[in-house]
């Protein structure tokens, strides 16, 4: 993750057939995405990752996104 930085503030990966956005800054679309949190599932991929990665920001969905994000 560390290395995507220096490519651009939003990467763009193919995982398999899935497109994969990473925000590699918080002034990339946190406070759009904090304010938008209804609007956003995160799927199952961080569902099965959730067990590994904990319940923080980048794993929850809803109501719980907006109040880890401040929103």
């Amino acid at each position: 993750m560390r290395s995507l930085g220096p490519v651009g503030d939003v990467v763009r990966l193919e995982l398999g057939a899935w497109p994969v956005y990473f925000l590699t800054t918080s002034r990339a679309g946190a406070p759009g995405a904090v304010a938008q949190a209804r609007s956003f599932a995160r799927g199952l991929m961080f569902e099965r990752a959730r067990p590994l990665l904990g319940t923080g920001l980048a794993t929850s969905d809803g109501d719980l996104h907006r109040r880890q994000g401040g929103g």
